[in-house]
């Protein structure tokens, strides 16, 4: 179950560069629709790349490879 806040709250766009450390590059509301949106975009400027999206605490939501 998740509270309001966690619906309103934002998550972290991530991609992973060859060291293995992760590079912020965007943002997106907490909402299936727009992370998986906002993760397609990265992964395409991005294409060789692993990309992520985090909650406020760093807790994965989701992950491309």
């Amino acid at each position: 179950m998740t509270s309001d806040n966690d619906q309103i709250s934002n998550v972290l766009i991530q991609y992973q560069d060859i060291s293995g450390f992760w590079y912020t590059v965007g943002s997106s509301f907490n909402h299936p629709q727009s992370i998986l949106i906002a993760m397609k975009n990265v992964a395409h400027m991005y294409p060789d790349r692993r990309v992520r999206a985090i909650d406020s605490d760093g807790r994965v939501v989701d992950i491309l490879t």
